[in-house]
């Protein structure tokens, strides 16, 4: 069984920017916070086994400790599971139990508040729906990993795992076409945001053209913050809305 290698992403409610962490390891550690802020989320991407797994943003709030270290509050129930594009499901737990595969994911936390915070002893589920297999049971793939520069359209290099996996999707299923289709959170001008989102599909669109995918194989649409699929009041669910949607057609 190959192991997972696992990219994660943490990002204070007041920094610029995430931090990025990339590990096979069954821990991974982010030190010089940007700030001392309590309210924190994080998002993975996991590689192995042939597979490119991704996580939508979770989000949590450090809680106070008697020993003067800061520690997340227990996670509520939706993060007992989550299905990761391309559908994996993830658990979280203390230990190992029988339906695992090699591979991690955060179960426990340690955070010091304003100097480091560690991810330890993460797993994933066995089974799950592939990216294909996926196409053909909802009609479309779900992306939240594809970043874009802040009120603009210029893809991040972050993104080239995820949508070198739409690439090589598309070469493998020559008969496969998609419609790419940007999704925004509703933070802002909604005349803004639905240009935007029009933008950065397009660009996403261009991406996989130069690529060599024909053009006659995409186009590309924006909805703004017109589709949400979680609640525009938490910084979960605006991070989970803002995503690149690739629609069967």
């Amino acid at each position: 069984m190959e192991t997972y290698k696992f990219t994660v992403h943490l990002e204070g409610d007041d920094w610029m920017d995430w931090l990025t962490k990339t590990t096979s390891k069954n821990q991974c550690t982010f030190s010089g916070l940007p700030t001392a802020t309590k309210n924190l989320k994080w998002q993975v991407i996991a590689v192995g086994n042939g597979e490119r797994l991704e996580s939508p943003w979770q989000d949590f709030t450090l809680s106070d400790e008697t020993n003067g270290a800061s520690k997340p509050a227990k996670p509520e129930v939706q993060w007992a599971k989550f299905d990761f594009v391309p559908g994996d499901e993830v658990i979280f737990e203390d230990g190992p139990s029988a339906d695992e595969e090699n591979g991690e994911f955060p179960s426990r936390w340690d955070a010091a508040e304003g100097k480091a915070f560690c991810a330890k002893n993460f797993r994933i589920a066995k089974g799950g729906v592939k990216y294909y297999d996926r196409v053909l049971s909802d009609g479309k793939i779900i992306v939240n990993g594809i970043r874009f520069d802040v009120n603009k359209a210029t893809i991040k290099p972050e993104s080239n795992g995820a949508i070198n996996e739409i690439f090589e999707l598309m070469q493998k299923q020559p008969t496969l076409n998609f419609s790419v289709e940007g999704h925004t959170d509703s933070d802002g001008d909604e005349a803004l945001n639905q240009s935007l989102s029009e933008s950065r599909a397009r660009a996403v669109m261009e991406r996989l053209i130069d690529m060599g995918i024909p053009a006659n194989r995409l186009k590309s649409a924006g909805w703004g913050e017109s589709k949400p699929i979680g609640e525009n009041t938490t910084a979960e669910g605006k991070a989970n809305n803002r995503r690149v949607e690739f629609v069967k057609f």
